[in-house]
């Protein structure tokens, strides 16, 4: 959906350009007549042709989205980003640190260009130009297997809960929760090896990467208990590339490098790295939220039959419309049966709920 999007907003924006007010031309210094993609100006071309390597940060502890595999960065959003720069014939230089705040420093200080697998935040927005949204990542909290579910702030009162030091979250999560114990940390896996011999008892971190450091280090003890959501933290699920403010260029660049990708292209790197679609992954269901659903696997629904096309009773006897459509979402992904009450109006289904 988010590639969808992408194609959609930056369509329109290529079109409410005149085509008499710019000559597009292609990479390779061909001029295109249509709005193919990537549809570069002479002014891009020649900006690409005077700085044809630009440097990109590496982070080394996000498997499977980026890390470093034999002393190269490798990873998802590395392939993702290799391809943006392939379509627009830019060359990379990645810069590695192991510590992710670092990076971040030289990104502000204009030593860095790019950077991709990135979240948007106020603060990174006076230095940095982003890029609408390529992948999103779930938030989720890690503890020990022995550790209760957890899907409230009440619940994180008392907790050693370890952050990545430098990461987006860890400020907004320190500063909205100043009451909480955070503790920062420098990778992922020391994390999750503390989670798993007692020295820690939280572990914030993206769904995905989390249970590959699970997976690939082979940590004992260790499972998810629950998503985020509840945190409240907004724009922390998407991850965007950001270029230097001071190159406006640069990014637009790298956009319609972002857009000429194919749905085919973009599918086989997810499947390269083993990343599910949001479908799959979006639920992050607790092992006691599967257990309520194994234990109701009906729930009543009472609807207002007299405001179409909201919701309505089809001649079946079926909840239709806007909310019959969601629900049907719902009935998919959960595996739940939805049971119309027969309610004549809005006020009996009120005083039956």
């Amino acid at each position: 959906m988010i590639k969808t999007l992408l194609h959609i907003i930056f369509g329109l924006c290529l079109l409410s350009v005149s085509a008499d007010a710019q000559t597009y031309v292609q990479p390779d210094g061909s001029e295109n007549d249509l709005l193919d993609t990537p549809i570069l100006t002479t002014e891009e071309v020649e900006w690409i042709a005077n700085n044809p390597k630009i440097t990109v940060t590496a982070k080394f502890n996000a498997a499977p989205i980026e890390f470093m595999r034999a002393g190269e960065p490798a990873g998802f959003s590395i392939d993702y980003f290799r391809l943006v720069a392939e379509k627009v014939g830019l060359e990379l230089e990645f810069v590695t640190d192991e510590i992710w705040a670092n990076l971040i420093t030289r990104l502000e200080n204009r030593e860095i260009d790019v950077s991709h697998n990135i979240v948007q935040t106020p603060v990174r927005e006076s230095f940095l130009d982003f890029s609408p949204p390529y992948l999103e990542l779930l938030p989720a909290v890690f503890g020990s297997t022995s550790h209760e579910d957890i899907n409230s702030v009440e619940q994180l009162r008392g907790k050693r809960i370890l952050v990545l030091k430098g990461w987006a979250a860890t400020r907004q999560y320190k500063e909205k929760y100043p009451d909480l114990e955070f503790i920062d940390v420098d990778n992922s896996t020391s994390a999750m090896l503390a989670i798993a011999n007692g020295t820690g008892d939280l572990f914030f971190l993206p769904l995905l990467i989390g249970k590959y450091v699970i997976d690939s280090e082979f940590i004992p003890n260790v499972k998810v208990l629950g998503n985020l959501g509840f945190m409240n933290i907004p724009n922390m699920d998407y991850v965007r590339i950001a270029t230097r403010n001071d190159q406006p260029m640069l990014g637009s660049i790298i956009q319609k490098g972002m857009l000429s990708i194919s749905e085919e292209e973009f599918k086989s790197l997810k499947d390269k790295w083993f990343l599910p679609d949001r479908a799959d992954s979006d639920l992050l269901l607790t092992p006691s939220e599967e257990d309520w659903l194994a234990k109701n696997p009906v729930v009543r629904v009472a609807v207002d039959p007299t405001i179409l096309p909201v919701e309505f009773i089809d001649e079946n006897g079926e909840i239709s419309g806007i909310s019959g459509s969601y629900i049907n979402i719902l009935k998919e992904k959960l595996g739940l049966q939805f049971e119309w009450v027969e309610n004549n109006n809005f006020r009996q289904g009120l005083a039956m709920s």
